[in-house]
């Protein structure tokens, strides 16, 4: 009998402190910072993994990523869209009238590695769940104009 409550013991032991890890990228001009960050919270979803990081991220509620690493708009001093304030987010409208290119909306585009290819996230990042495994990234950009590099979940969690 004390076996079985050890054994028991220990199994709930393990499911309470299991963990995942998730690969992060965090991409802004010319700078890259990959990071594997371990969580030990069921639900995981992509605020966690931000939270649970090394990175400075300054939010609107637990919707929006404003700043990351001081890149961005620091809300609430400014809007956290503020580079986006009455601009398109679509670049080629820009070239198309002759302004730069750094006159359109830039923001902090999420993405998720699937099939070895970033996908634009659908949600935001408190929306979606992810597991151990999972490889997210941000990028200050353009909208979806450009694409984090391509990194593996093994390229980064060891």
């Amino acid at each position: 009998m004390h076996s079985v409550v050890i054994l028991l013991s220990l199994l709930f032991s393990t499911i309470v402190c299991a963990s995942i890890r998730v690969a992060l990228v965090m991409e802004a001009y010319d700078r890259s910072i990959v990071e594997c960050v371990k969580i030990s919270e069921t639900g995981a979803t992509g605020i966690t993994v931000l939270r649970n990081s090394s990175l400075t991220v300054n939010y609107a509620g637990d919707t929006a990523v404003c700043a990351i690493n001081n890149v961005g708009c620091f809300f609430p001093k400014e809007s956290c869209f503020c580079k986006c304030q009455g601009k398109s987010n679509n670049i080629l409208e820009y070239k198309t009238r002759g302004r730069l290119a750094k006159s359109a909306c830039e923001y902090w585009s999420y993405y998720h590695l699937k099939n070895s290819t970033w996908e634009y996230a659908k949600t935001g990042p408190s929306d979606y769940k992810v597991v151990d495994g999972s490889v997210e990234a941000w990028r200050w950009d353009v909208g979806d104009k450009k694409l984090p590099k391509l990194y593996q979940f093994k390229d980064i969690c060891h």
